[in-house]
């Protein structure tokens, strides 16, 4: 039996059949969890595996398996001497972090923008808007914006991925099964084939075996063709890169 999970950021993947189990921890949060396999990006992970989801990061054993994106805020060079380049510095900011974040996170950063500015008096809420009162200004300027109800909860759904996915590994795990992680993608093999799984891979990866013979070799360990094929490529690239 193989399971294939794509994974996408934006939404929460729930599979029922693991979601609705008890997760057996046995102390894997300290001491790592024995059993299992792990290939992440062409790389064989060393028992045992520590999974852990901190500081909005999911990694196996240090290896950052994916984070909660950010924005880099970078706006455009506006006069932040004048009225007009700060309130089109407040947009530029809001809209950049929509993409990434949700509603209460882009207006707060926002506020914060604004009130930093030495022209600005006080920024309050108001709804889907912010007033802004400009000193020396007799009336209150209304910043209006336009959300995207699919973003909104955009962050948040990243941590829910992000917690789900590290609970499933950790479920896989201790079932014995082979996790592959490749490019986002995650396969699984079937119950307590890890430890053969493991075998064949370490053969595949050696040296000495060249380009041809390991896409062949992947390709019956890891019975889907597109992530096979993206590990032996991952691997192509890693030599050519140490040449």
């Amino acid at each position: 039996m193989l399971m294939k999970i794509v994974a996408s950021i934006a939404l929460v993947t729930t599979i029922a059949a693991v979601t609705t189990t008890t997760w057996s921890r046995e102390n894997d949060e300290f001491d790592g969890i024995a059993k299992g396999g792990v290939l992440f990006n062409g790389t064989l992970l060393e028992a045992p595996f520590i999974v852990r989801f901190q500081d909005e990061l999911l990694t196996i054993n240090q290896a950052e398996i994916g984070k909660v994106e950010t924005v880099d805020i970078t706006s455009e060079q506006y006069s932040l001497d004048t009225i007009d380049g700060v309130i089109q510095q407040a947009y530029t900011i809001h809209d950049a972090i929509m993409k990434v974040s949700g509603k209460n996170t882009a207006i707060k950063s926002t506020i914060n923008t604004l009130v930093a500015s030495p022209l600005v008096d006080s920024a309050i809420v108001n709804g889907d808007a912010i007033d802004v009162q400009f000193k020396g200004e007799e009336f209150v300027e209304v910043l209006m914006f336009d959300f995207d109800n699919r973003n909104q909860d955009l962050e948040l759904n990243q941590v829910n991925f992000l917690k789900e996915r590290q609970q499933m590994i950790k479920y896989f795990l201790n079932e014995d099964r082979m996790v592959i992680l490749q490019d986002g993608i995650l396969v699984i093999t079937e119950p307590g084939s890890a430890k053969s799984k493991v075998d064949e891979l370490r053969s595949a990866l050696s040296d000495g075996v060249d380009e041809q013979e390991r896409r062949k070799q992947l390709l019956k360990i890891i019975p889907d063709q597109l992530v096979a094929n993206r590990v032996a490529q991952t691997l192509k690239d890693n030599e050519e890169a140490t040449r």
